[in-house]
């Protein structure tokens, strides 16, 4: 399974638009991952929680925790941070917004709580539980989730 798609591998350096579109095409299918939707054939999704030691990306500087998405129809799957779960959660798109930043626009990269664990804090293992904390400007947000990966808890400062 190709990571990549055909369309984002061109010889043809003068396309402008290629990043613009690999850009859209990585938001959409990992969108639908963090939501629980399989973006290839629209199946529910298994979850599993790993810890960064027992997959092949064993970066614990940048990782505490993987979230494991996979497609028991399909057999797509996808590793995301729990910060690319909260991403387009309506309190953090408000919380960005007021800050006038656009999480849902931002390329992934550009999103540290998103593309690393730096800002996530792993609060229980049995159950899994977490934290992670947002910051814009001079504000942050504490936000806890469970291990369904649902919001239990918001502080902001």
């Amino acid at each position: 399974m190709t990571l990549v798609p055909p369309g984002a591998v061109n010889s043809d350096d003068s396309d402008t638009n290629c990043i613009k579109r690999l850009d859209e095409w990585v938001r959409h299918a990992r969108r639908g991952f963090a939501r629980g939707v399989c973006p290839t054939c629209a199946n529910g999704l298994t979850t599993q929680f790993l810890d960064p030691e027992s997959t092949f990306f064993p970066r614990d500087d940048l990782r505490s925790v993987f979230v494991h998405r996979s497609c028991d129809h399909c057999t797509d799957m996808r590793y995301l941070t729990v910060g690319e779960i909260l991403r387009l959660r309506p309190p953090v798109v408000e919380f960005f917004a007021k800050r006038n930043r656009t999480v849902q626009t931002t390329p992934l990269w550009d999103l540290a709580f998103a593309a690393t664990d730096l800002s996530t804090t792993v609060r229980g293992r049995n159950p899994w539980a977490f934290e992670v904390e947002l910051t814009a400007e001079d504000d942050t947000m504490r936000v806890r989730l469970d291990d369904n990966l649902t919001l239990t808890d918001i502080d902001s400062e």
